[in-house]
């Protein structure tokens, strides 16, 4: 029985509602009388009950409530009377009375629970208890102890078991009884009792994490996942804050676990990286690994591995699958377990292996898992691993292992009788007689699988789709269209969507073919329904950087060709060709780009096709070709059709052609024959010894390829006659008059003949642009001939672009040369005239002139201003001109012309101006001059003084003198640069493709093919080692011309430069310090008009330039205009001739279609070279344009002497040929921050060779800040130490933080150190906080490299990093993505990736998962520090605390505050800019009344101008005085040693070698200063105290001209 926890004698009446007494003949009393009725018959009622008299308390009980039936208490004591007596339906009854009276009453709850449990309906009594405690926990023990019970009733809990517990607070009993419910699988109760049990208020966390996990796992299992997620990850938090490991590893363990569940694998696999984390937290990070607790077992080692490794297979990154497979595969050998984990373990690491396409690793593992399989006798996995191994051989083609493993395990299957297995394995071998093309085999297979499946629809799905596919590739389209509508039948009834996907793939695939025009309708939906969708699979593969990329290619391939063949068939031109564009722009835009420079016109345009935002319309396209001035022809090579678009400039789509392909053979393989033809040796160059470099790299899966072809060199006999007959009908059936053609003719009537009557309207020489696709990309159009034997560049200029999109991107770049070249000539006109024609030709100024004499003008206003009964003295900054002649009337003012003023302010500045056609003249009257009127302008530049002495140099300018002082001589070269760069020093090995790469020998034709190219420009290659990676990302940026010859990758779009210098990783060099990718080009700001590309090509295979031009598209859309590269490879002596006769044209200036043309003239006029194979394979990729050789030479000669100039100017320290600017510039803050960076760069990359002087500068700074903060502000005596002064970037650091030195007595070593005297750039405390931060990145050389490669970063770029760290330590719980918008450019970017990874960042899928361990957080917090102290606006705060509004840019959260100088003017004053960066006041300060709101913002111009120089004087006397009190210790150490006794030593050690007869020289002698060098370093002392006296007065005047430029109005 449950226990009472309200006795009767506790029971309140409280208020009452009078009611009539229920028998007929009792008389009406008043309310207080029944009042005393009621209390005297619930006595009698209670006192029966005490006696166990329940029959009579029932009869007192029901009286009273006959006069109250909603009195509580009596309708308690009467359920009470009931349960004792037994009738618990009657106490039920109670109950219910009492909850629907008052539904928050505990009793009635309690009541109802007593009541049901004793009817033995334990669930509800449960929950009635429950909701007794939830409506008050003051009897929560009671309450507490009767669940207990119903658990024990419910989960048969023994006696002795639920006593223990009742000495329990009740918090830990509801856990105990909810763990005890959980295990019984009570799972709604179990949550029942845990949701009160968090209702109570208790400080046991232990408790808490109990009650959060066991009310977790009871959601996991009745399948409230986002429910049971969420209480997990609070279990989670909870025991993160108290450390407590056993409860994260069940909470990670269940979080990862439920996400795989709900298929987000990659929440999966941050949650189970976090679990490898806390591994290696618990195994610490000594040298000796600490053991793992008890529960973090075997077991789920093993458990995590093997997740681990399916969770990444299924994201893609096979790689991470593979080391993880291999991790679990060692733990499972090392652990012993059992035979069946064994055979498993190297399946999976088996089909890893496969599925990388290293297929003898994978047969090896298979091999391995049948014999386990075999020993342990079981026949099922026998089969399937038979299988498994067939399927491997299959993949390289070793067809009889393959054919004979997959009849062992379909035999082995049959044996066991077992229908699903026999399926599996009918298939794969299937699918090995689908891969060998034997199609007839394979459907006979296919048929009897599907006879196989008996009820398994997913399965007889599947065969359909086998079976359609086997049919499709016989061209047996009727049956396949059968078998895939059967299988999208099943798909669509039992919502199969993978197989339904594939099904409406196949369809469209299969109706293409079709002539009807309802199925070619259809087939054109289910394309426009299914290309979207690839693409977005594509995308996100590409975001991931996930493997399974080439398959979904292929196939989004076949549907851009599918759709096109549909709409070719409809006759939609226009829409088929805006797919051909849409397809051919794929391979440009997957190129990762950093959107740092790119164009806001190549953005993303939508269509009129809702499904494709990336689709170019026919408007579009349009439009873009209306931008230049070249035809262009588009073609698309289809299997059954080329498909050609004539676009003309001003006309948009002219014709829209369309070519079947033969009954022979498809159109892409007749193109195929007549490229190879093309390229072939006629018979006398195949005979002549002509060399070939081989710069190829090593493709990768090479080696597979080569397995393969040497399994097929295996086939019959047989076979091979079947080919060969074959062979001989396809050459009979040719016709012989095409036999006769060249393969130039058959291209040009294939490819040309049907658009000549367009190209005949054209002009001679007449731009045509070609658009290749597939196979074209290796015809040379250029070179074909028409039945004149005339060839096609020989009338036109043929160049080429993959797409149009290019196009654009070409139009743009020769837009932005011819702007550049504007702000040239334009950056020169400024400079002429001494650069007063800058100021001369100032729009701005010229207003600013008229507004002044608008002030100044007779108007009414005017006069109004100079009427003195309205002015104010008091406001008036001179009132004595007031009353004064010096100001004249109104109408002597309406006819004074601005003169010179003899009393003008003065002070040097630098700014901009702008400029306009022609300067202002101003008459010089000056008996017309009256008091008070502005400057004339040619008075103040002193233009009458100015005589020209050249009218036109070499970088036209001129050059001008004046009698009154030194004019500005100022040359501006051209920025045009040749660039010749390759055969880069390579080490013995590198890795490439995850393997080792030994360069076979040095490129020497390509050495000398660059030391000849250089010598055609006169310049000097770069090659060796010092053709870097680096170097080249570098030159190519401001190179006007480039040539590059070095090893190179064609398909993939590699460029092999020599290693960089500064690499951290030892052995090999890695592909990311070597390699520049086509990524790398596309990221680089280039301005070059020519790209020379002779790389990548071999001798030892037949490569062919890659579909899309990856490498020279990559330089267009980086800025290049146009690419000269080959379409196949040709001998060395050729390249040499062409080269020779290509820069030869270019040295006199010409189009490159020109020089390129004339080259190739010259090859074929020799007769060794009159085959088409070696002169028909050069190509320009882009913009036909000039280039002048010569001019560059120039240019470069000229920049050569700006070098020279600026080394004498630096070595001299003074510029001989202009006056020294008043008032240097004083960089900013952000500037400074740069510079500071590029010295600690410095010191970061050389670290490893000198540790020590990052400790020593840090004690140094140290001192000095103390030095600036304390109050005694007595200097220290320090010496600089050797390891100082000789190290690489720690003196620079010094000097510009403000050190100086002075020499210790004669030595030259160890001299003083001359502290700062100030920290007016406040970069001391930043470059201490930098490299303290640098100690503790020091032990991880890869971080310490990453942020050398990072430095020097722009703000925006530190304010990002910081951003991203900040977060990451502070909020955890938050989840980063890659493609958020803050942290896409920087993942983007290499240099900040790098640093992130070295970190412990790594993506996984979209995610941006940062690995917590011990080592990972020192790392994060010593990086956050050092850019915190680098970042000049971001707060030091973030370092402690996470700051929402602290978090962005400058500029996203800071408004600016600088007031708008169209609001601010003086007219009185007319601050003007000047030459040498003067500033000058056109009128003199007090010589003209002001108007009142002028007069206050000149007294407010007045004061701040007074605090700034009171300001400065106090920082010239602390200057002084510090300088005193550094030197005079310094002195007083060194007076000491002279003015102290001496004393005489027994024993003095002296040189060796000395007589009686000469002076023993001591050994420590100190030599004695002469006079010079004393003079010598006392000169120094007041250099070190005058430059900082001068640096003062340059921060003073520099802060003056703050305070006036908002005021000048012609910057």
């Amino acid at each position: 029985m449950a226990k009472n926890f309200l006795t009767k004698g506790s029971v309140s009446l409280g208020s009452r509602h009078s009611a009539h007494s229920l028998t007929d003949a009792s008389d009406v009393i008043s309310e207080s009388e029944e009042i005393n009725q009621i209390r005297a018959l619930k006595e009698q009622g209670d006192e029966a009950f005490d006696h166990e008299n329940y029959t009579e308390a029932l009869r007192f009980y029901d009286e009273a409530l006959e006069m109250d039936n909603e009195n509580l208490d009596l309708l308690s004591c009467r359920a009470a009377v009931n349960i004792e007596s037994g009738d618990y339906i009657a106490a039920q009854k109670d109950a219910e009375l009492l909850i629907n009276i008052k539904s928050g009453y505990p009793q009635g709850h309690y009541i109802m629970g007593v009541a049901l449990e004793s009817l033995g309906q334990y669930k509800d009594a449960m929950g009635s208890f429950l909701q007794a405690l939830d409506c008050s926990d003051e009897n929560a023990d009671i309450l507490t102890d009767n669940i207990m019970a119903i658990a024990g009733h419910l989960c048969n809990v023994p006696q002795t078991v639920i006593q223990k517990f009742e000495e329990l607070d009740p918090y830990t009993k509801l856990s105990e009884v909810g763990a005890i419910l959980y295990v019984n699988k009570q799972h709604i109760l179990c949550i029942k009792v845990l949701n009160a049990a968090q209702k109570l208020e208790t400080n046991q966390q232990g408790i808490q994490m109990k009650i959060q996990l066991t009310l977790a796992n009871a959601h996991s299992v009745l399948k409230h996942t986002d429910l049971a997620i969420s209480l997990y990850q609070d279990c989670l938090t909870t025991a993160m804050s108290t450390h407590d490991s056993q409860y994260q590893t069940k909470s990670l363990v269940n979080i990862a676990s439920l996400f795989m569940e709900t298929g987000d694998t990659r929440q999966a696999v941050v949650y189970y990286e976090r679990l490898l984390d806390m591994e290696n937290e618990l195994r610490g990070d000594g040298e000796i690994a600490e053991p793992l607790p008890n529960f973090w077992t075997t077991d789920l080692q093993i458990a995590l591995h093997l997740n681990l490794s399916c969770a990444y297979k299924t994201i893609g990154n096979l790689k991470a699958s593979i080391r993880h497979a291999h991790i679990y595969l060692g733990l499972v050998n090392k652990h012993g377990h059992n035979i069946g984990e064994q055979s498993e373990s190297h399946r999976h690491v088996g089909m890893l292996h496969e599925v990388l396409k290293d297929y003898d690793t994978a047969i090896e593992h298979y091999k391995k898992c049948l014999a386990i399989h075999k020993h342990n006798g079981e026949q099922r996995g026998v089969a399937q691993t038979y299988g498994l191994i067939g399927c491997a051989y299959a993949a390289v083609h070793n067809w009889p292992f393959a054919i004979t493993c997959h009849e062992q395990s379909i035999s082995v299957a049959q044996k066991l009788n077992n229908t699903r297995l026999l399926t599996s394995t009918l298939e794969l071998l299937g699918n090995t007689l689908m891969l060998k093309t034997d199609y007839d085999q394979a459907i006979e297979i296919y048929g009897e699988m599907f006879q196989t499946i008996k009820s398994d629809l997913r399965d007889r799905a599947n065969c359909c789709c086998k079976l359609g596919k086997a049919f499709r590739a016989q061209k047996r389209y009727q049956y396949a269209l059968y078998y895939y509508d059967q299988a999208h039948t099943i798909a669509e009834d039992m919502e199969y969507s993978d197989i339904k996907d594939i099904c409406e793939y196949d369809m469209a695939c299969v109706m293409q073919h079709s002539t009807q025009m309802l199925e070619l309708e259809q087939a054109r939906k289910k394309f426009e329904r299914h290309i979207p969708v690839v693409e977005a699979k594509v995308k996100q593969l590409v975001e991931e950087e996930a493997a399974g990329i080439g398959e979904l290619k292929d196939q989004l391939a076949e549907c851009y060709d599918g759709i096109q063949k549909v709409l070719n068939k409809l006759g939609n031109g226009k829409e088929c060709l805006e797919y051909s564009e849409a397809y051919k722009r794929m391979f440009i835009t997957q190129v990762k780009r950093q959107d740092s420079h790119q164009p806001h016109n190549l953005s993303n345009l939508h269509s009129k096709h809702s499904h494709f935002s990336d689709m170019w319309p026919i408007d579009k396209i349009t439009r873009v070709v209306n931008q230049q001035n070249a035809l262009v022809l588009c073609y698309t090579v289809l299997p059954s059709n080329i498909l050609l678009w004539v676009l003309q400039p001003g006309r948009g789509l002219v014709r829209f052609y369309s070519s079947r392909a033969s009954k022979d053979k498809p159109c892409d393989q007749e193109i195929q024959e007549l490229c190879n033809e093309l390229r072939q040796k006629d018979a006398k160059s195949q005979n002549s010894d002509y060399g070939f470099e081989n710069r190829a790299l090593p493709l990768q899966g090479v080696d597979l390829e080569i397995v393969r072809q040497k399994n097929l060199q295996k086939s019959t006999d047989l076979q091979r006659e079947k080919y060969i007959k074959e062979l001989e009908v396809q050459i009979q059936a040719l016709d012989p008059q095409e036999l006769k053609k060249s393969p130039q003719k058959q291209l040009y009537n294939l490819l040309i003949a049907p658009v000549e009557d367009i190209l005949l309207k054209l002009e001679p020489n007449s731009n045509v642009l070609i658009i290749p696709d597939k196979q074209l990309y290796q015809c040379p159009f250029g070179m074909l001939e028409d039945w004149n034997r005339k060839l096609l560049c020989d009338k036109y200029t043929v160049t080429y672009l993959p797409s149009i999109y290019l196009l654009e991107r070409v139009t743009i770049n020769e837009l932005d040369h011819l702007r550049a070249h504007d702000d040239l000539e334009f950056e020169r006109a400024q400079s002429c005239l001494g650069g007063v024609n800058k100021l001369l030709m100032s729009r701005d100024l010229s207003k600013s002139v008229t507004g002044l004499h608008t002030a100044t003008d007779i108007g009414a206003e005017t006069r109004s201003n100079f009427d003195c009964d309205i002015i104010d003295p008091r406001r008036t900054s001179n009132p004595r001109l007031l009353k004064s002649g010096a100001l004249t009337t109104a109408d002597a003012l309406s006819h004074a012309i601005p003169a010179m003023s003899r009393e003008s302010t003065f002070i040097s500045i630098m700014t901009k101006s702008t400029s306009i056609p022609s300067p202002p003249v101003t008459p010089n009257i000056k008996a017309l001059k009256a008091p008070g009127s502005p400057t004339s302008m040619d008075r103040m530049l002193h233009t009458g003084s100015l005589s020209t002495l050249t009218t036109h140099t070499a970088t036209n300018t001129d050059i001008v003198s004046s009698t009154d002082g030194v004019t500005e001589f100022r040359q501006i070269s051209d920025p045009e640069r040749f660039v010749v760069i390759g055969n880069p020093e390579l080490p013995e090995r590198l890795l490439l493709h995850d393997s080792t790469w030994h360069p076979p020998f040095e490129l020497t034709e390509a050495q000398k093919e660059c030391s000849d190219i250089a010598s055609y420009g006169s310049v000097a290659a770069i090659s060796g080692d010092k053709a870097t990676k680096g170097r080249f990302l570098e030159e190519i940026k401001t190179a006007t011309v480039v040539h590059i010859a070095s090893y190179g990758c064609l398909k993939e779009g590699y460029i092999v430069m020599a290693p960089n210098p500064d690499r951290y990783e030892k052995g090999a060099p890695l592909e990311q310090s070597y390699l520049v990718t086509s990524e790398d080009i596309a990221n680089t700001k280039m301005c070059a008009k020519l790209v020379v590309l002779n790389c990548g090509w071999s001798p030892y295979r037949t490569d062919y330039i890659d579909n899309g031009l990856l490498l020279p598209s990559a330089f267009v859309a980086a800025g290049a205009q146009c690419v000269l590269t080959l379409l196949w490879t040709v001998p060395n002596v050729v390249l040499e001739k062409f080269y020779f006769h290509f820069y030869k044209v270019l040295l006199q200036g010409s189009l490159l279609s020109n020089a390129m043309t004339a080259a190739v003239k010259a090859v074929r006029e020799d007769e060794r070279y009159s085959s088409p194979f070696y002169w028909a394979a050069f190509a320009l990729v882009g913009k036909d344009t000039h280039v002048d050789l010569h001019h560059i030479q120039k240019a470069m000669l000229h920049q050569q002497i700006d070098e020279t100039e600026k080394t004498i100017i630096e070595k001299l320290r003074r510029d001989m040929l202009n006056p020294k600017p008043v008032t240097p510039q004083v960089v900013n803050r952000d500037a400074n921050m740069y510079t500071l960076m590029e010295k600690v760069a410095v010191l970061l990359c050389f670290h490893r060779e000198q540790p020590e002087v990052v400790p020593e500068l840090i004690e140094l700074l140290d001192n000095a800040l103390k030095l600036l903060h304390a109050e005694d502000t007595q200097n220290k005596i320090i010496n600089a130490s050797d390891s100082v002064i000789s190290s690489k970037g720690g003196l620079d650091v010094m000097n510009f933080l403000g050190f100086h030195f002075q020499a210790k007595g004669a030595q030259i070593h160890n001299p003083y150190i001359v502290f700062p005297h100030w920290n007016h750039d406040e970069l001391l405390l930043p470059a201490f906080v930098t490299l303290k931060a640098m100690t503790d990145v020091v032990d991880s050389p890869t971080c310490l490299h990453a942020l050398y490669k990072l430095l020097p970063a722009t703000q925006d770029t530190v304010a990002h990093l910081v951003d991203i760290l900040s977060i990451t330590k502070h909020a955890p719980e938050i989840q980063l993505k890659v493609t958020d918008l803050s942290i896409r450019p920087q993942w983007m970017q290499p240099t900040t990736k790098n640093l992130l990874t070295s970190i412990g960042f790594h993506q996984i899928g979209t995610l941006l998962n940062f690995n917590r361990v011990s080592v990972n957080r020192k790392l994060l917090d010593a990086c956050l520090r050092f850019l915190l102290a680098m970042s000049t606006y971001k707060s030091p705060v973030l370092m402690h605390k996470l700051d929402v509004g602290l978090l962005g840019t400058e500029g996203s959260t800071k408004a600016s505050t600088t007031p708008s100088t169209d609001d601010v003017k003086l007219p009185t004053l007319t601050p003007l800019i000047l030459p040498r960066s003067q500033l000058r006041m056109g009128t003199p300060w007090s010589c003209t009344v002001e108007k009142n709101d002028e007069m206050l913002e000149k007294m407010k111009l007045s004061r701040s101008k007074s605090d700034l120089t009171e300001e400065y004087r106090r920082h010239l006397i602390k200057a002084k005085t510090w300088h005193q009190q550094t030197v005079r210790p310094q002195a007083d150490e060194s007076l000491k040693k002279f003015l102290r006794p001496r004393s005489n030593p027994t024993k003095v050690k002296v040189v060796s070698g000395a007589t009686a007869s000469q002076t023993r020289t001591p050994v420590n002698k100190e030599p004695q200063l002469g006079i010079p060098q004393i003079d010598q370093r006392r000169d120094y002392a007041h250099y070190v105290l005058h430059q900082r006296v001068e640096d003062i007065g340059i921060r003073h005047r520099d802060a003056t001209r703050k305070l006036y430029l908002p005021y000048v109005h012609n910057t």
